[in-house]
C-alpha cells in the first residue's frame, strides 16, 4: 500500500502483481467507493478476465494492467520491474495540484507514453 504509513495525509494506494483471488474485489470496489483507498493498480483482478460491466473499469483511479507477464524471456522481473515503473509515473501524474482528473490520467497517458490499457477493449 502507498501512503499506508499516513505520512504522506493521503489514503493508500493497493497495488495487486500476485493473485487475483487473493484480494476480495467486493470489498475493493467498496473501499474505493467510499474514498478508503485513493486508487489501486492491479496487474490481476478476480474473475479475470473482468467482465466489460464490472465496477472497476468505472474508476478513474484505478490502473489495470493485461496480466501477460508469461510473454517474455525473463517475465518475472521485467514485468515487475514495468509494473512498478508505470506505477511510479501513475501516482506522480494523479498527484498533480490543481488539475482536473482527465487533465491528471492525460499526464499519465503522455507520460506512460501511451503505454495504457485501452478499457473499451479490455486490454
Amino acid at each position: 500500500l502507498d501512503g499506508a504509513d499516513g505520512a504522506s495525509g493521503l489514503a493508500p494506494v493497493f497495488i495487486n502483481i500476485g493473485r487475483g483471488k487473493c484480494c476480495d474485489t467486493s470489498a475493493l470496489v467498496e473501499a474505493l467507493q467510499v474514498g478508503i483507498l485513493r486508487g489501486a493498480a492491479l496487474d490481476v483482478t478476480a474473475p479475470e478476465p473482468l467482465p466489460s460491466n464490472h465496477a472497476l473499469w468505472k474508476f478513474k483511479n484505478v490502473l489495470i494492467s493485461p496480466h501477460n507477464a508469461d510473454k517474455t524471456t525473463y517475465f518475472q522481473k521485467e514485468s515487475v520491474l514495468k509494473f512498478v515503473e508505470l506505477t511510479k509515473v501513475y501516482s506522480k501524474a494523479m498527484r498533480g495540484g490543481g488539475a482536473s482528473d482527465d487533465d491528471r490520467l492525460r499526464r499519465f497517458y503522455e507520460s506512460a507514453g501511451g503505454n495504457v490499457v485501452d478499457k473499451m477493449s479490455g486490454y
